[in-house]
């Protein structure tokens, strides 16, 4: 049995065994439960204009029981200084963003202190850009879940957007929650019109800072057993009204 996850840089990033990551461990849980053995192939989940595409190639290359769709925070609610100068027009921003990004990527600076203070200062809404809006979010994941039911024979779950530790000021950080919540108010009813297993989070639900990698971003193991709780989940939930609706 084959899962096709389109997860997010948690399922790849930093120094943790492929056994303690949350793909994995929910993977063997399910497996436990059904009594199969299951697989998983690693996608990039991203809200791109042409992801429904893509994911409709990727169910022919595939052939998957169940998709596992991630839809992230970061696509809405984080504020990037580098994709702010990216998208200005003054000499040498192009250059200077691909900095910031490649710092932000490396831990033996994106780990550090100084590196920290460093973004909440530079951090607010004057001087940081988001990724994509709630709304276009919202509108492209539909396009991927209505490309999904149209094959009856696959399992669909939707993980909507974990909150963020987010840097900057209380007053912006409510801004970026605010994105957040709007993406996952929007997915859940989504879901819920169109029959699709969803799991939501609140505000509260941000990782403590003991479940989090050196960068306060990435998830550690610590963190990964309880985004595998999470996934399981809505996993088994739709594998299980997957299996009735078949009649299996």
């Amino acid at each position: 049995m084959k899962i096709l996850r389109y997860g997010i840089s948690d399922d790849v990033h930093g120094d943790i065994p492929r056994g303690q990551r949350s793909w994995h461990v929910a993977q063997e849980r399910l497996a436990t439960e059904t009594g199969q053995p299951w697989e998983t192939v690693l996608k990039r989940s991203w809200p791109s204009s042409g992801w429904a595409e893509d994911v409709e190639r990727d169910i022919e290359d595939e052939r998957p029981d169940l998709i596992a769709l991630f839809c992230a925070a970061f696509w809405v609610s984080y504020p990037s200084s580098p994709l702010k100068v990216h998208r200005s027009r003054f000499p040498g921003s192009a250059q200077i963003a691909r900095f910031g990004f490649w710092a932000a990527s490396k831990p033996a600076l994106a780990d550090r202190g100084l590196f920290h203070l460093g973004r909440r200062i530079v951090t607010g809404e004057s001087t940081a850009a988001f990724f994509v809006e709630p709304e276009t979010a919202i509108a492209r994941t539909e396009k991927v879940i209505r490309t999904v039911l149209r094959h009856e024979d696959i399992a669909l779950a939707v993980r909507g957007p974990l909150p963020l530790n987010i840097p900057g000021s209380a007053a912006f950080r409510a801004v970026c929650e605010a994105r957040r919540a709007a993406l996952d108010t929007g997915l859940a009813e989504l879901c819920r019109t169109l029959h699709v297993e969803y799991a939501g989070f609140a505000a509260s639900d941000t990782h403590p800072p003991d479940e989090l990698l050196g960068d306060r971003v990435h998830v550690n193991v610590k963190g990964h057993a309880k985004r595998a709780d999470h996934e399981f989940d809505v996993m088994s939930r739709a594998w299980k009204a997957h299996t009735r609706g078949s009649g299996d």
